[in-house]
């Protein structure tokens, strides 16, 4: 994490395939379905205030990969609805916020 001029960016990676039972494998070159959802409280037993989805594409004939093959490198910045996928800027339906000291990616 970092940040500069008032601008909070996270970065992470996820493998393609975590292997965990729990996660589906991303594919390459298909459209995936991506969720969001964001509370007004902190308690994670509260119901979402605001919600919704979108669509990204993995794309395997990306030249800017800077992870391994079976990794996908995203970088969010809060406030901003431009997510980078492997250094590609695709539009997402809400920016990262910080509500109460938490951080809130648009992500499941």
């Amino acid at each position: 994490m970092s940040e500069t001029q008032g601008i909070t960016t996270i970065e992470f990676s996820r493998n393609l395939d975590t292997k965990d039972k729990y996660d589906k494998a991303l594919p390459l070159d298909k459209e995936i379905k991506i969720i969001w959802a964001i509370s007004l409280s902190d308690n994670f037993d509260a119901k979402h205030s605001k919600r919704g989805g979108g669509n990204i594409t993995l794309k395997s004939t990306d030249t800017t990969m800077q992870a391994t093959p079976s990794q996908v490198i995203l970088k969010l910045t809060i406030g901003s609805k431009n997510m980078l996928v492997n250094d590609k800027v695709v539009i997402i339906d809400v920016a990262p916020v910080i509500i109460e000291g938490r951080t809130l990616l648009p992500m499941r």
